[in-house]
């Protein structure tokens, strides 16, 4: 594309030196147009290119905007089921202490009727 541009400003370069009787005559500009169309057909598919683009990154966005909400529910969940499994484990080692004082004190019993 660089080398495209380089001939179009070269065509128009060569446009402008013309005196303006020179001008107003007819010329064959036909590398002129070639190259502006080439130039013009690259810049409708850069155009196409980037509105693919777009629109795939709209999707992506509409996508993650689905999600959120169900990602912040699961995190929540998450949240709650961690503080119970955190209650139930507390609950546990109260219960595990419990035992292990009941045990010691039913030693220390049979240990002073001994």
């Amino acid at each position: 594309i660089e080398e495209t541009y380089k001939k179009v400003l070269d065509s128009i370069s060569n446009l402008r030196k013309r005196s303006k009787e020179q001008r107003r005559i007819p010329h064959d500009n036909t590398d002129f147009v070639r190259c502006l169309c080439l130039c013009l057909q690259h810049n409708h598919a850069q155009t196409q290119e980037l509105l693919t683009h777009i629109r795939k990154v709209k999707q992506v966005k509409q996508d993650i905007d689905e999600s959120s909400p169900l990602i912040i529910n699961l995190s929540l969940e998450m949240s709650e089921w961690d503080a119970q499994i955190d209650g139930w484990q507390s609950q546990r080692q109260r219960e595990i202490w419990a035992l292990v004082d009941t045990l010691c004190n039913k030693i220390k019993q049979s240990d002073g009727a001994k």
